[in-house]
């Protein structure tokens, strides 16, 4: 449970505040992506960002967080989107901006793929993935519906997440070519033109209501789903790929893109991720990816990475910062050491 604590900071841009809705919609955005968080990076500490809710807000925060100097984000998990339609080229071209920006200061930045299926929420009879997800330049989180097998401990079978209207997105992108690391990907064709451009999401998680994620809010248990929380939690495998990385002293061999990593080479099952503990599908299938995480293998290999050790260092000074409110923006990051 995430509490109220005056050694938590917020850190502002301009406009929306801390300031408690009484349990609206963004409130429990914000308890869901800090209790996800802090529940797979227990001594991480929280630092808040706040924007309204619009493009030119979530620019300007993901600017001030990257740029932060006394936080040093390494990681930034953000539930905010909307399909690539509605931006204009030039909200498009800053937000690109400030990501290649991220990405020259090895900040990885990951963003939810929606919760509208495919249409991203339209109803024109065309597909739309929603952006930043669909940005090169991010890692694009889809969702799954998770399914226990006989053992009633470990998953069974895990299939796209659709429920009724709700479900995650995903697709091919219309603005934006097949980036390098996709290159050697069986992606699919658009079903909107028949083209070969980038595909989203790059990953999945756990997103359907059932069984959903478990949080406190306003003293009471709340199941909440979507692909709000798949973008935070995948920031944990990210944390242990850094700080293993950082730990080996490989920095200039560092990329701030996960995809690299996990998408080496032809994608099938006889060349594997170089990071083990990827529940990974052969190929790239639009609303799910490569794959979904497989939490104690994937942190196994990164303790391997680093030399062995007993345990990956992701808390040496980490920051997690994080907020939704009055529709705002959702971050999330992990600090420099």
């Amino acid at each position: 449970m995430v509490v109220a604590d005056p050694s938590v900071p917020q850190d502002d841009p301009p406009g929306p505040v801390n300031d408690f809705g009484g349990g609206t919609p963004a409130d429990q955005e914000i308890a869901l992506d800090l209790q996800i968080v802090a529940g797979l990076l227990p001594k991480a500490r929280i630092v808040v960002y706040f924007a309204g809710n619009s493009t030119q807000n979530l620019v300007g925060a993901i600017n001030k967080a990257i740029f932060d100097d006394v936080n040093r984000p390494q990681v930034l998990s953000v539930s905010w989107g909307s399909a690539e339609k509605f931006w204009s080229e030039s909200a498009r071209d800053a937000m690109q901006g400030v990501l290649a920006d991220a990405k020259r200061l090895h900040v990885t930045v990951l963003f939810a793929a929606g919760d509208e299926l495919a249409t991203g929420g339209l109803s024109d009879g065309k597909a739309h993935v929603w952006f930043p997800a669909s940005s090169p330049y991010a890692l694009g989180c889809g969702g799954t519906l998770p399914t226990l097998g006989s053992d009633g401990a470990s998953v069974g079978s895990e299939t796209v997440w659709k429920e009724g209207l709700s479900g995650t997105g995903g697709g091919i992108s219309d603005c934006f070519p097949v980036p390098d690391y996709q290159l050697n990907l069986a992606l699919p064709r658009s079903v909107n033109d028949g083209a070969l451009r980038r595909g989203v999401p790059d990953v999945a998680a756990a997103a359907a209501s059932s069984p959903g994620y478990r949080i406190i809010f306003n003293g009471a248990e709340v199941v909440k789903d979507g692909t709000s929380a798949a973008a935070p939690l995948w920031a944990r495998p990210d944390c242990d790929r850094q700080c293993a990385t950082r730990h080996t002293g490989r920095l200039p061999e560092f990329s701030a893109l996960f995809q690299p990593v996990l998408f080496p080479g032809n994608h099938d099952r006889r060349q594997p991720c170089r990071w083990k503990g990827l529940r990974r599908r052969a190929g790239v299938e639009c609303l799910r990816g490569i794959g979904c995480p497989q939490g104690r293998r994937y942190h196994r290999s990164a303790r391997r990475r680093a030399g062995g050790l007993k345990s990956v260092p992701t808390n040496k000074n980490p920051a997690i910062c994080g907020g939704v409110q009055s529709g705002g923006v959702s971050l999330l990051a992990r600090s420099n050491p």
